[in-house]
């Protein structure tokens, strides 16, 4: 990854952990610390979709708003999604976006944020 997560926070709420999305919504990384937090491994994230492991009702969000404002605008300054965690949890949380080169593609960067 091209950055180091940092815990500055959001919106007065600290970052834990970053995903990178590839243009389909495939993760192609993700950070130690989300994966700690929330119970996956990233050999087990690598591959799958980013609303997979969402509820239901955040899946419909993401795929009717938040997906389609990361693509056309470049960026999402904030989206509150419930994720369904790697332990069968339940948590909310915070997602901020923004388009990005990796290498030859574009791909979008989502640091994650636990709601409080």
């Amino acid at each position: 990854m091209s950055a180091p997560v940092t815990n500055d926070g959001y919106g007065g709420v600290s970052t834990v952990g970053r995903l990178l999305l590839m243009q389909d919504d495939l993760i192609q990384e993700a950070d130690e610390a989300f994966c700690r937090l929330f119970g996956f491994t990233p050999h087990a994230l690598t591959g799958i979709r980013f609303e997979s492991i969402l509820t239901r009702a955040s899946q419909i969000l993401y795929q009717l708003h938040f997906s389609p404002s990361l693509r056309l605008n470049g960026k999402v300054e904030e989206g509150r999604f419930t994720l369904k965690s790697g332990r069968a949890e339940t948590v909310k949380i915070v997602v901020a976006a923004i388009a990005i080169q990796e290498g030859n593609e574009a791909c979008y960067e989502l640091l994650i944020c636990q709601d409080r």
